[in-house]
């Protein structure tokens, strides 16, 4: 199945992080919009009159919210509520997973990170593999 034309979301607070997610996603053809915050990321989900496919979030955003938080608060709508999240974090501590696990997050991927690795969990996550 080709990923070509899905919409993917970044939600990262650091510049860097999103351009090295988006370069390392460009194989895959799919189509990336970036967010760096809460307003930006709600603005993004949305866009071009499409609904984003899958959303790949930072846990530790530099806002009052984190990743969790975004994400609970794009499943309170029914047009967002079914959009896979995968979390990226440096986070090793278990509670992270666990709690992502009960709000539905579909995967997880661990800084630093391997494009290998992204690539399998975007395609798995877009039921793509």
């Amino acid at each position: 199945m080709s990923l070509k034309g899905k919409r993917v979301v970044i939600v990262d607070d650091c510049t860097m992080t999103r351009t090295v997610l988006k370069n390392s996603l460009k194989s895959l053809e799919l189509e990336v919009s970036e967010a760096s915050n809460e307003v930006g990321f709600l603005n993004v989900l949305y866009e071009y009159g499409r609904v984003a496919d899958l959303v790949i979030m930072d846990l530790t955003l530099s806002s009052d919210v984190n990743g969790y938080d975004l994400i609970c608060k794009m499943q309170e709508f029914d047009a967002y509520k079914n959009i896979p999240a995968i979390v990226l974090t440096s986070s090793k501590y278990k509670n992270d997973v666990l709690l992502g696990k009960l709000i539905g997050v579909a995967d997880y991927i661990l800084k630093p990170y391997s494009d290998a690795d992204l690539e399998k969990r975007v395609k798995k996550a877009l039921k793509a593999e």
